[in-house]
């Protein structure tokens, strides 16, 4: 595997082809062709949000899809009966809509944080914004014994799959160092507020308590 050069190789072998450079001007030209490079990545990743994939959609019209319909519908639903076999939950949202639904945060998800990554000045482990911080929406559309869950869990999802597409769109700019004045990030502590050795149900009452207040 080829060894990168260094940042002083690198200025040795641009002294050589530009003479009479001083090494400030040759630090300025290399810190220009990092910028140029960063930002080459930070349009990389941008395009990839709108770039139809394999399956025949986008990371965009996956997270739309969600995004657009405003509820689960009783067709999107299957119920088990009073006595589901095994430690099967009595309700879920069907396999193919789960799949779907799990490949939309997934890829929204990664986006993000390839963005996140991307920022300038960011602090070192600095997460960015959490569709499902504590994974409780996927677990409970997985399955569940009471309905109200489920359509409580997707509505949390909307709401957060909305307020992705917001922040998709600050760190998009923030990477291009463009100012931005909303959406605000999550405090970390906000998260840690919820119960640990609660169910995904009452963490999910907890979640829609704070969900309009926070990111």
């Amino acid at each position: 595997m080829p060894i990168s050069p260094t940042p002083s190789e690198t200025i040795t072998s641009m002294a050589s082809k530009g003479k009479g450079k001083d090494t400030q001007e040759l630090l300025d030209e290399l810190h220009t062709t990092d910028a140029n490079e960063h930002l080459d990545e930070v349009e990389r990743i941008y395009q990839f949000y709108s770039t139809i994939q394999g399956n025949g959609f986008s990371i965009r019209s996956l997270s739309l899809r969600i995004r657009s319909q405003t509820s689960l519908t009783p067709s999107d639903i299957i119920d088990f009966g009073l006595y589901p076999s095994n430690e099967t939950k009595r309700y879920q949202v069907k396999p193919e809509l789960y799949t779907q639904i799990e490949a939309a945060v997934q890829s929204v998800q990664g986006l993000i944080d390839d963005l996140t990554s991307l920022i300038p000045d960011r602090k070192p482990g600095r997460r960015g914004f959490r569709i499902d911080p504590t994974n409780d929406v996927l677990e409970i559309l997985q399955g569940s014994d009471r309905l109200v869950s489920l359509y409580g869990a997707y509505e949390v999802l909307r709401k957060r799959m909305d307020r992705a597409a917001l922040f998709i769109e600050k760190y998009y700019r923030l990477c291009k160092g463009e100012p931005i004045s909303s959406p605000a990030t999550t405090a970390a502590e906000i998260h840690e507020r919820f119960d640990p050795e609660a169910n995904a149900d009452k963490r999910l009452l907890e979640h829609i308590g704070m969900t309009n207040s926070y990111g």
